[in-house]
Formats: structure tokens, C-alpha cells, sequence
């Protein structure tokens, strides 16, 4: 009977884990979700100031998608997304993270990289991107393109870093998608 329990608890602790897991994953891409974006976030940022390091966070957004979705179909769509997500996980740093922040909205989350190392990264995967070739009918560029913004830490908190972000990736929208823009802070 004891020998089943420990194997009962085993087994338990097994599937415990497991379901964690899963619990912070994206189903279709593989990648982190969004719960999982916010407990590495907080771990990033706490041990970056520690250490008094820096760190940067690209929000990317893959550019014309809805028309994208409306052309091809969902499930070409879902196929397109997870042949990009493949293409931007190839191309990152060791150590940088990619996240499904919403949608196809993805976060990455770069430690020890300041500003200008986080261009280049952004950069690399925006152009492996266009590499792919993926044909889109509905975009002026002809292929799916991403466009990022990017926030280094600067001590801000979560919410307003992801918020700097974003207003760096919507400017790189106003500016014709297919592009990075960085957030610059002013007093």
C-alpha cells in the first residue's frame, strides 16, 4: 500500500508539473503566453537592477495580419503565424525570450542588451521576417512584414515599459509598417 502511495504522489507531482507547464505556453505557437511573459518580466527586472544591468523589451506586430486572416483563411493564418514565430526564435539571442503577448502581438524580452543592442536584435528579426517570403496579396510590401517598438528598462515600471513599446511600435506603423522604432523617453 505505501509503495502505491508513492507512486500515486509520483505520478501526481508528474502531472502537477506538466499542467504548469502548459499553463504557460501558447497552445499553437510554442512559445511563452502572456502569464509566462509576466513572471519572467518580473524576474528579469529584478535581477537586472540588481546587478545594475540593463534590459529591453521589442513588441512586435505582424503587419496587415487581419487582412491577412480575411484573404487566406484562419487556419493559413495560424500557419503563417507559426512559420514567423519559428523564423523570429531561429534568428533571437541566447538568452532572449520570446512571448505571445496577444493575438499577433509577440513580445521579445532581451536581458542584458541596452538600447542599441536591442535594435540590432529587432533588426535581425525583422529582416529573417522578409526572408521567409510568406506572400501577402493584401500588403503594399507583397510578403508579411513585422514592425516592432522598442523600450529599454530605464526604470520604468512593467506596465509602463510594455506601454513605451507600444507607442514605439505604433509609430513604426505610422511610418509605413516593415519597420523598428524605438521609444525615447522625454522629461
Amino acid at each position: 500500500v505505501y509503495v502505491d502511495i508513492l507512486e500515486n504522489q509520483v505520478q501526481l507531482i508528474d502531472d502537477n508539473m506538466h499542467l504548469r507547464a502548459q499553463s504557460l505556453e501558447d497552445p499553437l505557437l510554442g512559445i511563452g503566453n502572456r502569464r509566462a511573459m509576466e513572471g519572467d518580466l518580473v524576474r528579469v527586472v529584478a535581477n537586472t537592477r540588481r546587478a545594475g544591468q540593463r534590459f529591453a523589451i521589442t513588441l512586435f506586430d505582424l503587419d496587415f495580419f487581419k487582412a491577412f486572416n480575411d484573404h487566406y483563411g484562419h487556419v493559413k493564418g495560424d500557419t503563417a503565424l507559426k512559420q514567423v514565430v519559428n523564423t523570429m526564435v531561429e534568428s533571437m539571442r541566447h538568452g532572449d525570450s520570446l512571448y505571445r503577448y496577444g493575438g499577433e502581438e509577440l513580445l521579445l524580452l532581451m536581458p542584458n542588451t541596452d538600447g542599441g543592442g536591442a535594435i540590432l536584435a529587432a533588426e535581425r528579426i525583422r529582416e529573417s521576417v522578409i526572408r521567409l517570403a510568406l506572400q501577402h496579396a493584401k500588403s503594399p510590401h507583397g510578403i508579411l512584414t513585422i514592425s516592432g517598438g522598442i523600450a529599454s528598462e530605464d526604470f520604468m515600471t512593467q506596465d509602463q515599459l510594455i506601454a513605451a513599446a507600444d507607442k514605439a511600435l505604433y509609430f513604426a506603423k505610422s511610418l509605413g509598417r516593415n519597420r523598428i522604432a524605438s521609444y525615447q523617453h522625454t522629461n
